[in-house]
Formats: C-alpha cells, structure tokens, sequence
C-alpha cells in the first residue's frame, strides 16, 4: 500500500509541477483530477496529448496515478445532465500503463 493524496490539494501552474510537489513531500500515489490540467474534472473527450501530458508528468516524479476522479451526480434527475456526464466518464481512455506502475518510492 502507498500513502497518497488527492492531487488537486496541491495549487501548481502546471502538472508536473503539481507532481513534482508531491513527490517532494514524500508521498508517490495521487488520485489524479483532470482540473489539475486546467479542464473540467469530467472532460469529453480528452485528447492523447493531455493523457501523455500526464503519464509522461507522472514518470518524471516518479508518481503513481492510483486513481482518477471522477465526481459527478450519477443520480441527476434529469437524464440530459446526467446521460452525458455518465458517457463521458465510461469512455475516457486508460492511461497507459507505466504511469500507474512504474513509480516506486
């Protein structure tokens, strides 16, 4: 088990500097939120450059992503809030893996 910390704790300019601040207080898993990027906590679609942003911020620091948040009210009762916010987070793409892995402390 690692000792990690919700990501967005920490107010950086960019995300490796984020990553980077983590890692300096000798914590090396985080739970991931997209608005650490400037983008919504739900973004659709996200794009491969911000998920290589990320991998690539995450090897540097030597961070393991454990968990992405995804914060949303699931239950919406109106299913035009709620069916788009549900579809965007089933299809968001997997980080690859070396970015959840490869950071041991």
């Amino acid at each position: 088990m690692q000792l990690g910390i919700f990501a967005k704790t920490y107010n950086r300019r960019t995300v490796e500097q984020t990553l980077q601040a983590v890692r300096n207080d000798g914590l090396s898993a985080v739970q991931f939120n997209m608005s650490v990027l400037g983008l919504p906590t739900i973004p659709d679609p996200i794009g491969p450059q911000a998920i290589a942003e990320i991998a690539q911020a995450a090897d540097a620091a030597r961070v393991t992503l454990a968990a992405i948040s995804g914060t949303f009210n699931a239950a919406h009762p109106d299913p035009d809030t709620r069916v788009p916010t549900w579809t965007a987070f089933l299809t968001w793409p997997r980080l690859p893996p070396r970015s959840r892995s490869r950071s041991s402390p």
